[in-house]
């Protein structure tokens, strides 16, 4: 069963939610105790215990007054609100881009998450949660068919990231996580979740075929990708500031890209191929503009000046099914790229232009990789 998700009422600045027909509002949008509130609501709901619907009320409450517990004194009752607790206190702020943005975990967070409220050990004090608590949802998630054994070691992480963080906070008690630490994850052929098989190379027949079904920018930035080999997201920031066209081969530094956090740099080069199509896009962009947007198409699938991971991949696949290409998805460019590279030139060089240096090379050695494969890109256009 679905459950309904909050909303904002803009009238008042509260988190509004809608169950059997009528409104609950829990708080001011996006707080603490918002999260915990519906999360009441949804455990009364469950229980056909939901209470008589509240009136709205303003988002300026008198101080000394509040409608909701306070999240941030003492131990949460259940494990599901700790979960909100994890989320408000820590995974908002921390899984963040240095410019503001959330990073894909705190949606994958988001999904890992949502099994405590679907499962009754969900509600556990979190000092009864333990090593079986845990396998039974793992259990849940195997049956629901819809998750690879990948994806559920994934989700399993990250609840028992969340229980180190509460004994970090003095939430939980130490030895609850360690408990927790002893579940192995799920091995390969010794469980009935799948696993997908391995990605593959995109053939350029295939990419050739779904271009005509893209937006114009999203066009560009397929072919962008092919010749350069840059991970989907580098590109979708890009801004004429970030490029340095002053040598024959193009350097492009993303303002953030994956390995940003670890303190790696990334160094894109663009050869004439990428140059010949970025030329045009960059002659009308003032500097700190997104090359690629959604401004500049009819089909407006983006948020603001820049389209997102989830809204490029959607149009892909949705692209190569109308153009009746196979199935592929815009990292298998970067599989394409990498494997082009890696026959001309061999594996050292494919692993200098993907971006997979080692975190601990030093700024000398990452200058001397990018100078060795200039000749590469050259090569490849």
């Amino acid at each position: 069963m679905r459950m309904p998700k909050l909303s904002c009422h803009k009238a008042t600045g509260q988190a509004r939610v809608r169950l059997n027909g009528r409104d609950f509002y829990c708080g001011t949008f996006g707080s603490a105790q918002a999260d915990l509130r519906y999360l009441e609501l949804l455990r009364q709901y469950r229980a056909g215990e939901l209470p008589a619907a509240p009136p709205a009320k303003s988002a300026k409450i008198p101080a000394g007054e509040s409608t909701t517990p306070d999240l941030t004194k003492g131990s949460p009752r259940t494990v599901e609100l700790l979960a909100a607790r994890y989320v408000t206190d820590h995974a908002r702020v921390h899984y963040r881009h240095p410019d503001g943005r959330p990073t894909t975990e705190q949606e994958g967070l988001k999904r890992a998450l949502a099994w405590l409220t679907r499962c009754p050990e969900g509600k556990l004090p979190p000092d009864q949660f333990g090593p079986r608590a845990l396998k039974s949802i793992r259990a849940a998630m195997v049956e629901s068919g819809r998750l690879s054994r990948k994806t559920v070691n994934q989700h399993i992480g990250r609840i028992r990231r969340m229980f180190r963080w509460a004994a970090s906070e003095e939430l939980v008690k130490v030895e609850v996580f360690s408990a927790l630490a002893t579940v192995q994850g799920l091995q390969r052929g010794r469980t009935v979740a799948p696993d997908h098989p391995p990605r593959t190379p995109v053939a350029w027949e295939d990419v050739e075929k779904t271009l005509p079904y893209l937006p114009a920018p999203m066009r560009a930035l397929v072919l962008v990708q092919w010749h350069c080999g840059a991970r989907g997201g580098e590109l979708l920031i890009m801004r004429p500031c970030d490029i340095d066209r002053t040598s024959e081969i193009w350097e492009y530094t993303p303002p953030t890209h994956k390995g940003a956090w670890r303190g790696k740099g990334r160094l894109i080069l663009l050869g004439r191929e990428a140059q010949a199509i970025l030329l045009p896009l960059l002659a009308v962009k003032a500097p700190t503009e997104h090359v690629f947007s959604p401004r500049d198409s009819r089909e407006r699938s983006g948020v603001g000046d820049v389209y997102d991971n989830n809204a490029y991949s959607k149009w892909v696949r949705q692209a190569a099914k109308q153009a009746g290409a196979k199935h592929w998805s815009p990292h298998m460019l970067r599989h394409a790229y990498g494997t082009r590279v890696r026959a001309v030139a061999g594996i050292e060089q494919a692993r200098v232009l993907l971006g997979h240096a080692s975190c601990v090379t030093s700024e000398i050695y990452a200058r001397a990789d990018v100078e060795s494969v200039r000749g590469i890109v050259q090569q490849l256009g």
